[in-house]
Protein backbone atom coordinates (compact mmCIF):
# COMPACT_ATOMS: atom_id res chain seq x y z
CA UNK A 1 0.00 0.00 0.00
CA UNK A 2 2.80 2.45 0.86
CA UNK A 3 4.39 1.86 -2.55
CA UNK A 4 1.10 2.72 -4.24
CA UNK A 5 0.98 6.07 -2.42
CA UNK A 6 4.59 7.01 -3.17
CA UNK A 7 3.84 8.89 -6.46
CA UNK A 8 1.15 10.98 -4.77
CA UNK A 9 3.46 11.77 -1.87
CA UNK A 10 6.19 12.90 -4.25
CA UNK A 11 3.71 15.08 -6.16
CA UNK A 12 2.54 16.70 -2.93
CA UNK A 13 6.13 17.40 -1.83
CA UNK A 14 6.95 18.83 -5.27
CA UNK A 15 3.85 21.04 -5.25
CA UNK A 16 4.57 22.35 -1.76
CA UNK A 17 8.10 23.27 -2.88
CA UNK A 18 6.72 24.98 -5.99
CA UNK A 19 4.24 26.99 -3.92
CA UNK A 20 6.88 28.26 -1.51
CA UNK A 21 9.37 28.92 -4.32
CA UNK A 22 6.77 31.00 -6.11
CA UNK A 23 5.51 33.06 -3.19
CA UNK A 24 9.01 33.90 -1.94
CA UNK A 25 10.15 34.95 -5.42
CA UNK A 26 10.07 38.41 -6.94
CA UNK A 27 7.52 37.13 -9.48
CA UNK A 28 7.23 38.13 -13.10
CA UNK A 29 5.71 41.02 -15.02
CA UNK A 30 2.86 38.66 -15.98
CA UNK A 31 2.23 37.94 -12.28
CA UNK A 32 2.10 41.64 -11.52
CA UNK A 33 -0.29 42.32 -14.38
CA UNK A 34 -2.59 39.44 -13.39
CA UNK A 35 -2.49 40.15 -9.64
CA UNK A 36 -2.39 43.92 -9.81
CA UNK A 37 0.60 43.87 -7.47
CA UNK A 38 4.01 42.25 -7.18
CA UNK A 39 4.68 39.24 -4.98
CA UNK A 40 7.04 41.27 -2.72
CA UNK A 41 4.31 43.93 -2.33
CA UNK A 42 1.75 41.21 -1.58
CA UNK A 43 4.02 39.77 1.13
CA UNK A 44 4.62 43.22 2.61
CA UNK A 45 0.85 43.93 2.61
CA UNK A 46 0.32 40.73 4.61
CA UNK A 47 3.06 41.65 7.07
CA UNK A 48 5.63 39.22 5.70
CA UNK A 49 9.12 40.18 4.53
CA UNK A 50 9.33 41.57 0.99
CA UNK A 51 12.93 40.36 0.78
CA UNK A 52 12.99 36.86 -0.81
CA UNK A 53 15.57 35.41 1.62
CA UNK A 54 13.65 36.64 4.67
CA UNK A 55 10.36 35.44 3.14
CA UNK A 56 11.92 32.02 2.62
CA UNK A 57 12.77 31.83 6.31
CA UNK A 58 9.21 32.81 7.25
CA UNK A 59 7.64 30.22 4.94
CA UNK A 60 10.20 27.39 5.00
CA UNK A 61 8.13 25.15 7.28
CA UNK A 62 5.39 24.97 4.64
CA UNK A 63 7.74 22.96 2.41
CA UNK A 64 7.24 19.94 4.70
CA UNK A 65 4.42 17.53 3.91
CA UNK A 66 1.76 17.61 6.57
CA UNK A 67 2.60 21.10 7.82
CA UNK A 68 -0.73 22.94 8.04
CA UNK A 69 -0.16 25.06 11.11
CA UNK A 70 -1.98 28.35 10.81
CA UNK A 71 0.68 30.98 11.23
CA UNK A 72 -1.39 33.96 10.23
CA UNK A 73 -0.26 35.69 7.08
CA UNK A 74 2.19 32.92 6.13
CA UNK A 75 -0.64 30.37 6.19
CA UNK A 76 -2.90 32.71 4.18
CA UNK A 77 -0.22 33.26 1.56
CA UNK A 78 0.56 29.54 1.37
CA UNK A 79 -3.11 28.74 0.73
CA UNK A 80 -3.25 31.44 -1.95
CA UNK A 81 -0.11 30.02 -3.57
CA UNK A 82 -1.54 26.50 -3.50
CA UNK A 83 -4.80 27.66 -5.10
CA UNK A 84 -2.83 29.60 -7.71
CA UNK A 85 -0.66 26.56 -8.49
CA UNK A 86 -3.64 24.28 -9.07
CA UNK A 87 -5.58 27.09 -10.75
CA UNK A 88 -8.53 26.97 -8.37
CA UNK A 89 -10.31 29.82 -6.60
CA UNK A 90 -9.85 30.14 -2.88
CA UNK A 91 -11.32 32.14 -0.04
CA UNK A 92 -9.23 32.40 3.09
CA UNK A 93 -11.06 33.42 6.24
CA UNK A 94 -9.10 35.41 8.78
CA UNK A 95 -9.86 34.86 12.45
CA UNK A 96 -9.43 37.89 14.69
CA UNK A 97 -7.90 36.36 17.81
CA UNK A 98 -8.72 39.41 19.92
CA UNK A 99 -12.46 39.09 19.32
CA UNK A 100 -12.50 35.38 18.37
CA UNK A 101 -14.51 36.26 15.28
CA UNK A 102 -14.02 35.71 11.58
CA UNK A 103 -13.21 38.76 9.50
CA UNK A 104 -15.08 39.00 6.19
CA UNK A 105 -12.91 37.80 3.29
Amino acid sequence: QADALAPAGKRIRDERRQVVDRIVSCGTDADEERLGTSLPQMRRHLGLPADPAQAEAALAAFRASGYWTSTGAAFTLFLWGLADLVDRPVVVLHRDTATESVVDP
